[in-house]
């Protein structure tokens, strides 16, 4: 019997046996996933994760892979026991594999082995950081005129002002940086004097055309040494790049007066 506001009448909670056994309805399960398919148009997205452990000790491709080579590449697994936000050196307790830490001069052959022992985690973006807590990491390598090496001081262009959509590894400039993300994040590493770790990307062919530069061409990925932002600010928006770091190394930086 139903009452006026259609709950049911003259029974309290479920039957026991209906609670020690819930049957679900599988004529009817399809419709759980029916707003899926209005929204997505499709099944709904599959995300695919490996665990750390899972992972080969060198980089990877899966049957998903839609390129050859590294361009569609996993990572391996990462050697080191240092959370993503680490600032500084990775010393030897967090080297549980060879128990040295990160050793300066140490090269790789590439940017996804560099990442494996964590000097520089991303494969592409040249600054890894947040806005918000500063900048861990950099990697040089040369592609702005404005770069300037001088061994225990360099002029580094930040980030942007080049459209690396599509999976590239680079491409001629459109825009000028400004002060957004990790270049945020590099003006927060100057203002706390934060240490940032640098390596330096050595290219068998520097300056050829953009068209054939790619990740196939660079030759080593060397870490450097532990490097500290002095300066961190916007040049005359009449040049090419009007964003720049004086980034100096860190027994240097102490001199400064």
């Amino acid at each position: 019997m139903l009452s006026q506001n259609g709950w049911a009448e003259g029974k309290e909670g479920f039957p026991p046996k209906m609670a020690r056994e819930p049957r679900i309805n599988s004529a009817i399960l399809w419709l759980s996933e029916w707003p899926n398919f209005l929204i997505t148009g499709g099944a709904p997205k599959v995300n695919h994760f490996i665990h750390n452990q899972d992972r080969l000790d060198k980089a990877f491709t899966t049957d998903r892979a839609k390129k050859t080579g590294n361009a569609n590449a996993c990572s391996g697994k990462i050697f080191v026991i240092v959370p993503l936000h680490h600032f500084g050196p990775i010393t030897p307790e967090n080297d549980p594999e060879r128990k040295l830490g990160l050793l300066v001069g140490e090269t790789w052959k590439d940017r996804m082995e560099c990442r494996q022992w964590g000097p520089h985690f991303p494969h592409v973006a040249g600054i890894f950081g947040q806005s918000e807590h500063g900048a861990q990491s950099v990697a040089l390598s040369g592609g702005y005129e404005d770069d300037e090496e001088h061994g225990e001081w360099f002029l580094y262009t930040g980030s942007g002002g080049r459209d690396l959509s599509g999976n590239k590894r680079i491409n001629k400039k459109q825009s000028s940086e400004t002060f957004f993300k990790f270049n945020v994040a590099l003006r927060v590493s100057c203002r706390h004097g934060y240490p940032v770790r640098v390596v330096s990307i050595i290219q068998i062919c520097p300056q050829v055309g953009y068209n054939i530069l790619s990740i196939e061409h660079i030759k080593e990925v060397k870490y450097r040494d532990i490097y500290v932002v002095v300066l961190a600010y916007r040049t005359s928006p009449y040049r090419e790049t009007n964003f720049l770091c004086h980034m100096t190394h860190i027994n240097l930086f102490f001199f400064y007066p």
